[in-house]
């Protein structure tokens, strides 16, 4: 660093121009960091300054000198760095005429000084503003860095990983399709199934009420209950005769006793031998012995009877259950079978009407498929007819450069 440099200040902060020898010797310096003001691109010591802040350093440097020259009586397009130093080297001799309040010059040193502050003010002004747009040239250029960086970002994305997940949810689309579809069909199973399942119900549910109405209908439990009722009366008379003949057989013996009573018999009998007491017992005992025998006889006939009778009852009331039971099971079948053969009817309307379904969709499939048969046989013939009419022009075109050709030839040998 020169001594000028050291005294002036090279940060463009204490300028204080004491000597004009020392200002033109720091100004015609190249390696001045000012002295780029003589080159017509003053900013290479600026690193990275936008567009707009060149300009507006331009402007600023043109004001700054085009007033300095104006005051000194020069025209701004014939200014130049040359012009500046030989004006101030002038001044050394002449002075500036820079008049006061009263008309009156001031002498050359105070001249000097005040022209030399002006212009440092100037250059001051001018410093600040290219500090002021550096530093928003900075701020630019970071923003443009984060731009650019996410520009880059964005044209760096991984288009494999985008695509697998693309692929990863059309499986799933058409997995869930494919469950959308499988539930469908489910549904209208189960909607068919409760179909069937109300027929059945309804199938069932008649058939019981007809069995109820043909249990209640019945005649044969109202006869076997007369039978019953008949057999209790048979066996009250019964019970009965027996009472009378009871009652009867007392009475004879009553007789037959009052009789012997009444009756004299005469009877010899030796005193010896003859117990009449004895006899009388055992005649009583052979008496009793009979009424028993009867008696037993007439139970036992009493009790076969009834046994025959009740035998006769369970067995018509096992053949009435097992009657019932077996037409309960048929009734049971023939329902079954009556439910087999709607769901039959069922499948095959719904088989038909598959069927015409399909057919309907074969044949609309058939017609759409006539249909671009159609066209494309006509966009076939369109397209030969164009063939055709090329290769016509074709052989027209070669017919003219033939011709053309022998045309030529002809002039070419005339000539």
């Amino acid at each position: 660093m020169t001594p000028e440099e050291e005294r002036f200040g090279v940060e463009g902060k204490n300028w204080n121009f004491d000597s004009e020898p020392a200002f033109l010797r720091l100004w015609s310096q190249p390696g001045c960091w000012w002295a780029d003001l003589r080159a017509d691109t003053c900013y290479k010591s600026l690193p990275s300054i936008h567009p707009a802040c060149v300009n507006a350093l331009d402007s600023c440097r043109h004001e700054a000198l085009s007033s300095a020259v104006m005051q000194n009586g020069a025209e701004p397009s014939q200014f130049s760095l040359e012009n500046l130093r030989n004006l101030i080297e002038g001044s050394t001799q002449r002075g500036f005429d820079v008049p006061d309040s009263g008309g009156r010059p001031f002498d050359d040193n105070a001249g000097k000084r005040q022209t030399l502050n002006g212009l440092n003010h100037r250059l001051e002004d001018y410093l600040r503003k290219v500090i002021h747009l550096k530093d928003k040239n900075q701020i630019l250029q970071t923003q443009i860095d984060a731009i650019e960086a996410e520009r880059r970002e964005s044209r760096g994305l991984d288009w494999n990983q985008t695509q697998e997940t693309l692929e990863d949810q059309e499986r799933q689309i058409k997995e869930i399709s494919e469950e959308k579809v499988k539930l469908i069909l489910n549904i209208k199973t189960t909607k068919l199934e409760k179909e069937d399942f109300k027929r059945k119900l309804e199938a069932e549910t008649t058939a019981r009420r007809t069995v109820e109405k043909e249990l209640e209908e019945l005649v044969t439990v109202p006869v076997l209950r007369q039978q019953q009722d008949n057999l209790r009366r048979e066996i009250e008379i019964l019970n009965k005769t027996l009472q009378q003949q009871k009652t009867e057989h007392q009475a004879k013996v009553k007789d037959l006793c009052e009789k012997i009573r009444e009756s004299k018999v005469t009877v010899e009998i030796k005193s010896q031998n003859s117990n009449l007491t004895n006899i009388v017992k055992e005649i009583r005992q052979k008496y009793d012995a009979i009424a028993k025998r009867n008696m037993e006889e007439m139970d036992e006939w009493y009790q076969k009877e009834l046994k025959s009778i009740q035998e006769q009852e369970n067995h018509h009331r096992s053949e009435l259950e097992s009657g019932n039971s077996e037409y309960t099971h048929l009734l049971k079948e023939k329902k079954m079978l009556e439910i087999h053969t709607d769901t039959l009817i069922t499948k095959i309307k719904y088989l038909e009407e598959t069927l015409k379904e399909s057919r309907q969709q074969v044949a609309g499939n058939r017609g759409e498929l006539k249909k671009k048969l159609e066209e494309l046989i006509s966009q076939i013939d369109e397209q030969q007819k164009k063939n055709q009419d090329l290769l016509e022009l074709t052989g027209s075109l070669q017919v003219q450069i033939r011709k053309y050709k022998d045309l030529v030839g002809y002039k070419h040998q005339s000539a």
